[in-house]
């Protein structure tokens, strides 16, 4: 489903981080995503079920609970064409043997932001997948 086809995109946020849900948020929606916030990787799995079923997932890496690579298994399993782009505010060289792991576990590509996150960059993750 693309924005071109006028059909609304849904946005899983799962992310512990208030303000930045907050900014996504803003972001995703003037871009025709509807976003489905949760405040950790438990809450995205006891609550997922009552949301659309999600084209992207932004998944911080590290949450209370149940954290990002800990919930890229049933993500992955649940909604196998949902893309993921982890989102982090610890080292670059982390968050890329994240990606690494997560992609062995999902058998997808996963994408990587780390924090502080520009709006460029936001609008570009948010963008449809190039073929």
């Amino acid at each position: 489903m693309t924005q071109n086809e006028g059909q609304l995109r849904y946005l899983a946020l799962i992310d512990d981080d208030d303000d930045f849900r907050t900014l996504v948020r803003r972001v995703a929606e003037p871009l025709g995503w509807s976003v489905s916030e949760y405040e950790s990787g438990q809450a995205f799995l006891e609550n997922s079920q009552q949301s659309p079923t999600p084209d992207l997932a932004f998944l911080d890496l590290m949450m209370p609970e149940r954290d990002g690579i800990e919930t890229i298994p049933d993500l992955s399993e649940r909604y196998p064409e949902c893309r993921i782009v982890i989102v982090t505010g610890g080292a670059p060289p982390i968050a890329n043997a994240a990606s690494l792991i997560g992609e062995s576990v999902a058998k997808t590509q996963i994408r990587v932001l780390c924090k502080p996150v520009s709006i460029s960059e936001l609008r570009d993750a948010l963008s449809p997948p190039t073929a």
